[in-house]
């Protein structure tokens, strides 16, 4: 057995990670109603979600006896100079998907649906600790570490890094974030796949749940957004592209492709991966009209 994923390696997690989310949300939908908004067991509650999903990614590992440091590249220092490439291009890009995103939501809405929402109803210091903390750690060692370390074995890396970012909206099951959680997700691959370390899209995803929470409640009660939509969105454009050009121009890849012949998935594991991603679809589609 080697410490690296393949492409069969990622369509057997991700059936994995679905059955759990599935089952974990379930469970802890019969229990939000009964703790009070806001409350402690209530955070509790979300954070759990992390913990499944980073346990998903550990479990894993062993069910395939491999070194969960090692495949996971968990055992590689980030690269500063990608990870503040990553942090300025992840920056421009929160605010380039703002009026893009809005365009998805309003179409979802000249459909004659109801606009789909994020909203987390919990303390402020409870909400940083989830989506700063437990999140980014969960979510990269599971997406960019276990999945996408075996999708972007293929040959040509760019269609790998692009269904990682596919799958990581999809898992999420929230209308409201697809779209930026597609090119975000796609993103923090291509900074894990770059770098040859987790941990730098694990900063980098951490900053960026930050820069939304401080945006939110700094710069949105002002209005600014809402009434300067496409100005934002171009100066976010532009500082998106820029940062994405000059990490390309002045970093190289480090990420060690495995060498030897894979072991394609199997008609079986094929046959998972495609329920799994159905399941997600329906459950997408029940949370669009359920809102």
């Amino acid at each position: 057995m080697t410490d690296f994923y393949t492409k069969k390696h990622s369509f057997e997690c991700f059936g994995l990670a679905v059955f759990c989310n599935v089952v974990t949300q379930l469970v802890l939908g019969l229990l939000l109603p009964l703790t009070e908004t806001g409350s402690f067991w209530y955070c509790v509650i979300y954070a759990t979600l992390s913990v499944v999903v980073f346990a998903v990614a550990f479990v894993y590992a062993k069910i395939t006896r491999k070194n969960f440091f090692v495949a996971t590249t968990a055992n590689v220092k980030p690269k500063w100079v990608h990870v503040l490439w990553g942090c300025l291009a992840t920056f421009g890009l929160i605010h380039l998907m703002l009026p893009l995103n809005d365009l998805f939501l309003d179409f979802i809405e000249w459909c004659g649906l109801n606009r789909p929402t994020t909203n987390f109803d919990m303390p402020v210091v409870a909400l940083v600790i989830i989506t700063v903390l437990f999140a980014p750690v969960a979510e990269e060692f599971l997406f960019r570490a276990t999945i996408g370390q075996g999708l972007v074995q293929d040959r040509n890396p760019v269609g790998g890094i692009l269904a990682c970012g596919a799958l990581f909206a999809l898992f999420h099951l929230n209308p409201a974030q697809t779209l930026h959680q597609f090119v975000l997700g796609s993103f923090l691959m291509l900074l894990a796949y770059r770098s040859g370390s987790v941990w730098t899209s694990v900063v980098v995803h951490a900053f960026n749940n930050l820069a939304v929470i401080v945006l939110s409640y700094v710069v949105e009660p002002t209005g600014f957004y809402g009434n300067h939509p496409w100005l934002t969105g171009v100066v976010g454009g532009v500082i998106f592209v820029g940062a994405l050009a000059g990490y390309i121009l002045t970093t190289k890849t480090h990420f060690v492709k495995q060498t030897k012949e894979q072991q394609p998935p199997t008609a079986q594991t094929r046959l998972t991966f495609a329920l799994s991603i159905a399941i997600c679809v329906a459950l997408w589609v029940f949370a669009l009209f359920g809102e």
